[in-house]
């Protein structure tokens, strides 16, 4: 069940009781549900979400620390905003083909995402994989932009593909040790400790 305010345009959601796989309606009285805000921020008991042909954003915080999420499905979503994942410790699986942003420490702390695959991404955030434990492969080929400390700590990264980016932030991949093939051909501008 969902509570939601209208402005005659457009639904947000504000409010959800229901079955721990959630999924977002694309509309609800004739309107398109573009938004959720912070409804979901904290929930524990949450383990999917998917759905929302119409969500082209999710705002930052708006999982944090959902710690029994394993898989997001977001088709449309174009922006990630800042924490928006972070600290989802189950999480597994990410489906956002559309997402051109990912914030600052968007999925940071996500320990169980072992791979990553965004098609559309262009700008990865500061710190924004930082801590995600499992990472050990990112396929990101419309990046251009990597933030400082964005894989920090990702201690089993061993493959990154980002042949459109051109500049990574300092200290981007810093303490990944297990890193042993990085594909880079358009890098212009590498920070310090990168």
């Amino acid at each position: 069940d969902w509570t939601w305010t209208s402005n005659g345009r457009e639904i947000t959601l504000t409010g959800y009781s229901g079955p721990n796989a959630v999924v977002i309606p694309d509309m609800l009285d004739g309107l398109p549900v573009t938004g959720f805000g912070g409804i979901f921020s904290g929930n524990m008991d949450i383990t999917s979400v998917s759905g929302g042909a119409n969500i082209k954003a999710v705002d930052g915080y708006a999982f944090f620390a959902c710690r029994a999420l394993t898989s997001v499905s977001l088709p449309a979503c174009t922006t990630v905003g800042d924490f928006a994942f972070a600290w989802c410790e189950a999480l597994t699986s990410v489906s956002l083909p559309a997402c051109t942003t990912v914030g600052g420490s968007a999925f940071s702390g996500c320990w169980a995402l072992n791979s990553v695959s965004l098609p559309a991404c262009t700008t990865v955030g500061d710190g924004a994989f930082s801590a995600c434990e499992g990472l050990n492969s990112v396929s990101l080929p419309a990046c251009t932009t990597v933030g400082e400390a964005a894989f920090y700590n990702c201690g089993a990264l061993n493959s990154v593909s980002l042949p459109a980016c051109t500049t990574v932030g300092d200290s981007a991949f810093a303490n990944c040790w297990a890193l042993n093939s990085v594909t880079l051909p358009a890098c212009t501008t590498v920070g310090s400790y990168a």
